[in-house]
């Protein structure tokens, strides 16, 4: 069995999110995906639309990836995710890293596609 190309989605992801391609995000995100972060004012969680509507109210000044791991399991890819931004939403300032862990689902019909993001950020160094 080939090989499900998670760390080349997880680039075209990246890419889609720099140029603000929803249609490209659409096709990344499978119809129940959710975005779970843990941040110093608590928790969120929000899907697809949610999600976009932060994306479009983001500046983003650098983001980049690194893909550190991709574990297959059947029809289910699991990528952990080092990063970091420097980003203004709403006009505050966020730089950041973060660890992502992304759950990729190979969907019928759909092919691979993203179903959950689990975000937390950590301090620079």
């Amino acid at each position: 069995m080939d090989e499900p190309p998670i760390r080349r989605l997880e680039d075209e992801w990246h890419d889609a999110i720099l140029a603000h391609d929803e249609a490209a995000l659409r096709a990344i995100l499978h119809p129940d995906f959710r975005l779970v972060g843990i941040r110093s004012t608590g928790t969120v969680a929000v899907g697809i639309d949610q999600w976009l509507k932060l994306l479009s109210r983001m500046e983003i000044e650098q983001f980049s990836i690194d893909v550190t791991d991709v574990q297959h399991h059947g029809p289910t890819a699991i990528a952990t995710v080092q990063g970091d931004w420097r980003i203004t939403l709403d006009g505050r300032a966020i730089d950041e890293n973060f660890l992502l862990t992304d759950v990729w689902v190979d969907a019928p019909g759909l092919g691979w596609r993203v179903a959950r993001r689990h975000s937390s950020p950590y301090p620079k160094s």
